[in-house]
């Protein structure tokens, strides 16, 4: 198990400030650090002020400039 901890976490519906995360491929359980337990074995990884968005994927990309690069791969009308 991998813990984040003193974290600031931010799931897009509430802030959370102070708390953990814990995770193996995917999240586990996050919460408040007082209710935080380390258990032996774990790799903890102390993110103390950090802003963590779990989840977060950059979903904004630009494939090309118009025709700048040619006809735009997205454009049913490519002769512009």
């Amino acid at each position: 198990m991998k813990a984040i901890i003193n974290v600031n976490l931010y799931d897009f519906y509430t802030y959370r400030p102070d708390c953990y995360l814990l995770f193996e491929e995917k999240i586990v359980r996050t919460g408040p650090m007082n209710d935080y337990q380390e258990e032996e074995g774990w790799e903890i990884t102390d993110a103390k002020g950090a802003f963590l968005l779990p989840g977060l994927i950059i979903g904004h990309a630009h494939l090309c400039k118009g025709n700048d690069f040619g006809p735009h791969p997205l454009r049913s009308n490519n002769h512009i």
